[in-house]
């Protein structure tokens, strides 16, 4: 029996749109463990479930579902501002 560990990230969107947010934490972690790192998108979560998992594709250098969708990364930077 072939194992392999896996580690995932689980998001959950009422919309059925996908279009998530990664906490600088889990982007590193989804760069790091490209081979064993899986993002998992539950859309329509409230009514009508649908899950889509994402793997890194070494050959198109991206990463997609077992359909093809391709997910666009964009990098951003944030700060968190607050009164003292």
């Amino acid at each position: 029996m072939n194992k392999r560990k896996l580690k995932i990230e689980v998001k959950g969107l009422s919309q059925e749109k996908i279009k998530i947010e990664l906490t600088p934490n889990e982007y590193e972690q989804m760069n790091n463990f490209k081979d064993n790192y899986r993002i998992s998108v539950v859309t329509n979560a409230l009514n009508n479930p649908k899950l889509s998992i994402f793997s890194f594709n070494k050959e198109l250098e991206t990463w997609q579902d077992e359909f093809g969708s391709k997910l666009k990364i964009n990098e951003i930077k944030s700060a968190r501002c607050y009164l003292e």
